[in-house]
């Protein structure tokens, strides 16, 4: 994308606007032609809708209640079926509504059987866990190791990818 100022400007201010629809990170490159020696001041602000939300924590559910299967102490294993609550944060200035997330992993050991969540309105500075949880299985073969998770949060008609590492266990734990 690239915008111009007008070339019948003065050269003592010139002003426009960019509007992202993205809450990641941008570059600025700017040049100036015939200008005199001197300094050049560029002045970047945000402004609007200064949201982000962002992976906090979660929770390991493998107890044989709901949709998960396994020996009920918080430790994802080999051959379990684990529930996942997840905590978001708000750490913007402004309130994140509509927020959902889709997870995903290319872990080979893992797959996911409930990759989509919800989540009420998050105010600025506020967390919030999902209404349920995300649900993925690990296959008993699984040896042990550290899993990534990738979340795609999505609110406020933007999107922003998060990540989180679990550590996997065999099965029972003892032999880790």
């Amino acid at each position: 994308m690239k915008k111009f100022s007008d070339e019948g400007g003065n050269g003592d201010s010139e002003s426009f606007s960019v509007f992202l629809n993205h809450p990641d990170h941008y570059g600025l490159i700017l040049w100036a032609n015939n200008t005199k020696a001197g300094n050049i001041r560029v002045q970047v602000s945000e402004e609007g809708d200064t949201s982000k939300l962002v992976y906090d924590q979660h929770e390991i559910d493998d107890d044989n209640v709901g949709s998960s299967s396994g020996d009920s102490d918080s430790l994802p294993e080999a051959g379990e079926v684990i529930e996942l609550p997840v905590l978001l944060k708000n750490t913007g200035t402004s309130v994140a509504y509509d927020v959902h997330s889709y997870l995903h992993t290319e872990d080979e050991y893992i797959t996911l059987i409930d990759s989509l969540e919800y989540w009420p309105t998050i105010l600025p500075g506020d967390s919030s866990w999902c209404f349920d949880d995300f649900d993925f299985s690990i296959d008993p073969g699984s040896p042990p190791h550290e899993a990534v998770f990738y979340m795609n949060i999505f609110y406020n008609d933007m999107w922003r990818t998060d990540t989180f590492r679990m550590q996997i266990y065999t099965e029972n734990a003892c032999s880790y």
